[in-house]
């Protein structure tokens, strides 16, 4: 399944923490344009702040399963020939066509609206749905708690995945997030 003796913990942390990375930024865009949406006149750095957070996001995102290139891209850490991303389509039900088109979706959104936004005759793409970005970094905490048992017999002990439940860590996220606006709101 996976050459254990070949990943190095190091760059899991990486890639593990662009994940986290993407989602808390997400989940941050979100929660900012919900706000900013029930806001009479919300001023244009609103806007700045909630596409800021996505732009975060993407970019995260990319940095794992974009360009091939990318330091702490999926297939450099975990081997390209390694059933890592056939593990995530099965734990999403995502096809791999599906992930293909997502993942050219993700590409232009970063090539396009972040790095070369503006320019004359570059329509802005449409933004994913980033609900499948939540969905895969999801399944990959599972693959990574099941990976990280295997871990020690390699290198030695490694250190607990962190969090320790998604969905506790994002619903704990979203509350925050809420909390840190209301307070702005009453100020």
């Amino acid at each position: 399944m996976f050459d254990l003796k070949q990943i190095d913990p190091k760059e899991v942390s990486q890639f593990w923490n662009s994940c986290l990375s993407c989602v808390r930024s997400i989940v941050t865009a979100r929660k900012l344009d919900s706000f900013f949406r029930q806001q009479p006149d919300s001023p244009e750095a609103h806007k700045t702040l909630t596409n800021n957070s996505y732009a975060i996001g993407v970019l995260e995102w990319t940095k794992s399963f974009g360009t091939d290139s990318e330091h702490y891209h999926w297939k450099k850490v975990f081997g390209e020939s390694s059933f890592f991303l056939s593990e995530i389509l099965e734990k999403t039900g995502a096809t791999e066509d599906e992930y293909k088109e997502y993942r050219q979706a993700m590409m232009d959104v970063r090539a396009f609206a972040i790095a070369h936004a503006g320019l004359p005759g570059c329509e802005p793409p449409k933004l994913p749905d980033f609900a499948f970005a939540i969905s895969m970094i999801s399944s990959i905490h599972s693959i990574l708690e099941k990976l990280l048992i295997s871990f020690d017999k390699y290198h030695g002990q490694v250190s607990k995945l962190n969090p320790v439940s998604m969905q506790s860590w994002i619903e704990n996220l979203e509350e925050d997030i809420e909390l840190m606006l209301g307070k702005t709101s009453t100020e």
